[in-house]
């Protein structure tokens, strides 16, 4: 598709046409955030920190075939969020707030992929699930052996 075929107005309502009967081929809006974020030099260095965060795993699924949840190694970044915005700062680089956050838990999945995408040798490591599915919780049989009532 050319440039002119993008700017015409006909172009326009086929891409809010295609929008509309098949949502799944354009970015997200958190995918489309994501990827702005990541391309910022603040992005960029915290993903190469969570790459060094994955990297402590992947030998051990490697091996065992354990996974590592994306979730946790994004707590060891917000855990170790000082240190990373002081080493930045002494770089010149600082960590864009992205939804008021300087780790938005929007981009777990994203960050997940990212990884994955760059290290085949990593493939699997991480558990995925279709993007923006609703999760279901599993039915629980729960047994109340005690039950007291209140009264004020």
């Amino acid at each position: 598709m050319n440039m002119a075929t993008l700017q015409s107005p006909s172009s326009e309502r086929n891409v809010k046409s295609v929008a509309a009967e098949q949502p799944e081929l354009l970015p997200s809006e958190i995918e489309a955030r994501f990827l702005a974020w990541k391309e910022t030099p603040g992005g960029r260095q915290l993903l190469r920190f969570a790459y060094q965060e994955t990297a402590q795993f992947a030998a051990r699924f490697q091996r065992t075939g354990q996974r590592v949840s994306m979730d946790y190694i994004m707590h060891r970044l917000r855990d170790r969020i000082a240190r990373i915005q002081t080493r930045l700062h002494r770089r010149g680089i600082t960590l864009p707030r992205e939804g008021g956050y300087r780790i938005n838990d929007h981009f777990t999945a994203h960050i997940a992929r990212h990884i994955m995408e760059r290290r085949r040798d990593w493939d699997g490591l991480f558990e995925k699930r279709k993007l923006g599915a609703k999760r279901m919780v599993a039915k629980r049989k729960i047994t109340v052996t005690e039950y007291a009532t209140v009264t004020a």
